[in-house]
């Protein structure tokens, strides 16, 4: 990763009003602190800027990590939530991703919409629109999704706030990554809030998000 790309990220999550400062040692164990724990969506190129054992899931381009917020701001990161913290809490790692998963759906009140022409897809955001994508990651709300067009899914992203999903059958996915890089291009999607123009799919009977191979 060259300097440049690592400064231009910054000024995106600047943009984006994020900031994040230091810690300087784990953190103690108390129960406010447990309880502020969430899932932020990341591009994976992000990760430069986080620990090695950050708690984290990886999907193509896109990480979800764990963190927690400052007092003043939950777009103000705290620190990462690593797994030497998790050890040293005696907690394990998949538990705390799922905790703070949960913490994160609560938060965030998930926002849905339909759409039936031409072709049927729908979308989930947050009511304040802010990194509402990372919403589609939670199991029950893709699950129900699936199971609204009991079909798997193919999922895209317009930006770091809203997923759109299309049921497998009758969608090509070359189409639906057409589309994303349009809107990039055509300034629908400005920069900095641009995550990925990767295709997802999501598995309904395995459980699984893989990449599509385009």
């Amino acid at each position: 990763m060259t300097d440049t790309k690592i400064t231009m990220e910054r000024k995106c999550l600047a943009q984006r009003g994020c900031k994040i400062t230091a810690l300087a040692e784990p953190p103690k164990i108390h129960d406010s602190m447990w309880k502020n724990l969430y899932v932020r969506i990341m591009k994976n190129w992000q990760a430069l800027n986080m620990p090695e054992d950050t708690i984290s899931y990886q999907i193509g381009d896109i990480v979800l990590v764990v963190y927690s917020p400052t007092e003043e701001s939950d777009r103000e990161i705290h620190f990462w939530f690593t797994r030497q913290i998790a050890d040293s809490w005696n907690l394990n790692a998949k538990a705390v991703y799922d905790y703070a998963l949960d913490n994160t759906t609560k938060s965030l009140k998930p926002k849905y919409f339909d759409y039936k022409s031409p072709l049927p897809y729908k979308g989930v955001t947050n009511t304040d629109y802010y990194e509402g994508a990372m919403l589609i990651f939670v199991p029950h709300i893709v699950d129900q999704i699936a199971e609204d067009f009991n079909d798997d899914l193919y999922i895209a992203f317009t930006s770091f706030h809203e997923a759109v999903c299309h049921p497998v059958t009758g969608n090509d996915p070359k189409d639906i990554q057409s589309v994303i890089q349009c809107m990039l291009l055509t300034g629908k999607i400005r920069i900095w809030d641009f995550l990925t123009d990767e295709v997802i799919k999501y598995d309904r009977d395995t459980k699984k998000f893989s990449v599509v191979d385009i």
